[in-house]
């Protein structure tokens, strides 16, 4: 379902296996940025904007530990 932390998983996670096949790879980064403006544009309440924006970030955060193993810090870049 839109909206919760699994969804936003499953979409990352597709990303990153549509990457094996395509011509042009989208970063994770790319793809959760697009997460983030699909929300921002959705005509609802802005506490449930609020609460989707967050599961995006909870699923990143998740993605990243899976697929990387570590959380990068800010200052890291």
């Amino acid at each position: 379902m839109f909206g919760t932390v699994q969804y936003f998983i499953n979409s990352l996670k597709s990303t990153i296996m549509i990457n094996h096949s395509a011509e042009r790879a989208c970063s994770l980064q790319e793809e959760f940025e697009s997460i983030k403006h699909e929300i921002a544009a959705l005509s609802i309440e802005k506490a449930t904007i609020n609460h989707y924006l967050n599961n995006a970030e909870k699923a990143y955060s998740i993605v990243r530990q899976d697929v990387i193993g570590w959380e990068e810090m800010e200052d890291e870049h």
